[in-house]
């Protein structure tokens, strides 16, 4: 289980969950289909449509934000 967000300080702050599942999670997880991830703490719709959209190894945890 990982927080994960892109740490690439020229990302901005709201962007950078996306940015994460554009470079690293999505080939990450074409890479090792079979492997099982929880995406934690989610807090975007992007990591929520990602999610949704791959296989039951990847799951996540959602963090709301007042």
């Amino acid at each position: 289980m990982c927080p994960w967000e892109s740490i690439n300080p020229e990302v901005d702050v709201f962007d950078r969950e996306a940015r994460f599942i554009e470079e690293s999670f999505d080939p990450m997880t074409r890479r090792f289909p079979n492997l099982r991830v929880v995406f934690e703490h989610i807090s975007t719709s992007d990591a929520v449509n990602f999610v949704n959209g791959q296989n039951e190894n990847v799951v996540a945890s959602v963090t709301p934000h007042i």
